[in-house]
């Protein structure tokens, strides 16, 4: 008869904690503790929760739902109030870095229109033009204005639910005209 081997779980982890440590840093996979071996628990920043709610409450895709939010943060990123963003910004972890995206980098747009608002209308012509800009970029992914006045209402509920202020709607009316451009609120000109 043989005798049987018996590991406890924790002498178990003990000695695969002290064969991890023996390797070479450069050894463990990229992005992995150096002791260990194992990647740190990722989580879900708060902003990507935000796109899966408005995902599912607009009907709209992932991408979609991205290219909207991170252009609309670019877009207050580049021309609403610094104060009411940095609020914004600590209340949406990851909102921040959405603006920073390469989609929520302003282009000039709008056509002809767009041009002469821009040069014309001064700081608030250029938030118009880059909203113009912005709304014809998101009509080639398939998002038009009623779909922002579907999403952002949500953002701003969402932002509000977490902060206990509208700080996405104080951002937005820290810009002239762009608000109700991108809200489609009264007075606002069709783009």
């Amino acid at each position: 008869m043989q005798p049987s081997l018996t590991v406890r779980p924790a002498s178990a982890a003990r000695v695969n904690a002290g064969l991890a440590s023996r390797l070479p840093p450069s050894r463990a996979p990229e992005g992995a503790e150096p002791a260990t071996g194992r990647y740190p628990r990722m989580q879900i920043a708060p902003v990507d929760e935000l796109i899966d709610v408005a995902v599912r409450r607009t009907g709209l895709g992932r991408p979609q739902v991205h290219a909207a939010l991170a252009g609309a943060l670019g877009l207050l990123d580049r021309h609403a109030d610094p104060e009411r963003m940095r609020a914004l910004y600590a209340a949406a972890p990851g909102a921040e870095d959405l603006a920073g995206s390469p989609e929520g980098r302003p282009r000039p747009g709008g056509g002809l229109l767009g041009g002469l608002i821009r040069s014309a209308g001064g700081l608030s012509g250029a938030a118009m033009a880059d909203a113009m800009g912005l709304l014809s970029r998101l009509r080639k992914q398939g998002v038009d204005k009623a779909d922002l006045r579907r999403l952002l209402p949500i953002a701003e509920e969402w932002v509000r639910s977490r902060s206990g202020r509208d700080l996405l709607g104080d951002a937005l009316a820290s810009v002239p005209g762009v608000g109700p451009l991108l809200q489609g609120k009264p007075g606002s000109s069709g783009a």
